[in-house]
């Protein structure tokens, strides 16, 4: 009876690792190419699944509970343009180290007309007109 339970104690063992052994991590950094400075809130999207984080006020992101396996990642920045890297391998040994080095972007808009009614005058318009009497003029100041 004790070496059933033994039995069951070790092969109950070994199924769990092996679960918990199949998931990996990703962990890196996102830096400015230019100014090579870390960027803080950075999009980082594992492509393919629906795991994502987001890069610290350190610029630093962490990416756990990866099932083993070769990922691409994504990193997007508003101001900047969006990079992809391929063939991170992830495995249960050690975590993969990613660094991305985002080239600055500038953001194109849609052109603005800017008109205004305001100063245009319409020629048929008459100007505004006020009629005043003679004892009205005299009594104003420099009227007389």
């Amino acid at each position: 009876m004790r070496n059933i339970f033994c039995t069951l104690l070790i092969s109950l063992f070994i199924i769990t690792s092996t679960f918990y052994a199949q998931t990996g991590s990703i962990f890196g950094v996102v830096k400015d190419k230019l100014s090579n400075e870390k960027l803080p809130g950075v999009n980082i999207f594992l492509i393919g699944t629906e795991n994502g984080t987001a890069t610290n006020i350190s610029g630093e992101f962490e990416l756990n509970n990866i099932p083993v396996g070769t990922y691409q990642l994504r990193a997007s920045y508003v101001g900047f343009e969006t990079l992809a890297k391929s063939d991170i391998i992830v495995n249960s040994a050690r975590p993969a180290y990613v660094e991305f080095n985002l080239n600055p972007a500038a953001i194109e808009l849609e052109g603005i007309t800017v008109t205004s009614e305001y100063f245009e005058k319409n020629p048929t318009e008459l100007a505004n007109v006020t009629s005043l009497s003679y004892e009205e003029i005299r009594r104003s100041p420099g009227g007389f």
